[in-house]
């Protein structure tokens, strides 16, 4: 199977939907089968949570995913943009 990822880091920065807070995202490429992950930079021990249906915690009004020690909230505009621009590796 063919997998892709993108040729370098990008960061985009605007307002969190929930919290109201300045936010930024960065898109960074990853190895191949790593598929579509999320650090969270912000916490201790910079936590990954996997983009995976099993990691779904919480869909009602959108869908947060998370582990363990974390969580990652209104993640499906986002996964949905990756998935159309056929990305199957990604760390954001």
């Amino acid at each position: 199977m063919r997998q892709a990822t993108i040729e370098k880091p990008a960061s985009v920065s605007g307002l969190g939907v929930h919290t109201g807070n300045i936010t930024t995202v960065t898109f960074r490429p990853a190895a191949v089968n790593t598929g579509v992950r999320f650090r969270r930079v912000d916490i201790p021990d910079a936590p990954e949570i996997p983009a995976r249906a099993a990691n779904a915690v919480d869909t009602q009004r959108s869908t947060t995913i998370g582990n363990a020690t974390s969580y990652i909230r209104t993640v499906e505009h986002l996964l949905a943009s990756v998935q159309c621009l056929g990305l199957s590796n990604v760390l954001i």
